[in-house]
C-alpha cells in the first residue's frame, strides 16, 4: 500500500471478522462439549483481488495507496513460478472458489 502497482495472483480464502473468532474462542472455553473439536469459524470467501481493492479504498481515504490492484493472468504466474517456489505453491489454488461449510458433521 505504499504507491506501487499492486498485482495479485487470483486466489481465494475466507474471511472473518476478528471479534467473531474472539466469541467463538470464549463459548469454546465456557462449553464442555468442545473439548478436543475443531470449528471452522469463517464468515466468507473473498478473491485476493477483492480484498486488495477494498484494504486500497480504505488507505486512499487516508492519503495512501494511489494505484490500482489487478489480477495477475495466470500464464504469467505459470512462468514465474519456474523461477519462484512461492509462486509455484499458489498453481494449485489459481481461480477455484473456496466454499466453508461450518455446520457441525
Amino acid at each position: 500500500m505504499h504507491g506501487r502497482l499492486g498485482i495479485v495472483p487470483r486466489i481465494q480464502f475466507g474471511v472473518v471478522d476478528v471479534r467473531d473468532v474472539a466469541e467463538a474462542h470464549f463459548n469454546a472455553i465456557e462449553n464442555d462439549n468442545t473439548n478436543g473439536k475443531r470449528y471452522i469459524v469463517s464468515a466468507k470467501s473473498i478473491w485476493l483481488s477483492e480484498m486488495g481493492k477494498l484494504l486500497k479504498k480504505e488507505f486512499e481515504r487516508r492519503g495512501m495507496c494511489k494505484r490500482g490492484i489487478y489480477e495477475a493472468p495466470a500464464c504469467l504466474l505459470r512462468t514465474c513460478s519456474c523461477l519462484d517456489a512461492r509462486i509455484k505453491n499458489l498453481l494449485p489454488q489459481l481461480g477455484k472458489e473456496i466454499e466453508l461449510d461450518n455446520t457441525l458433521s
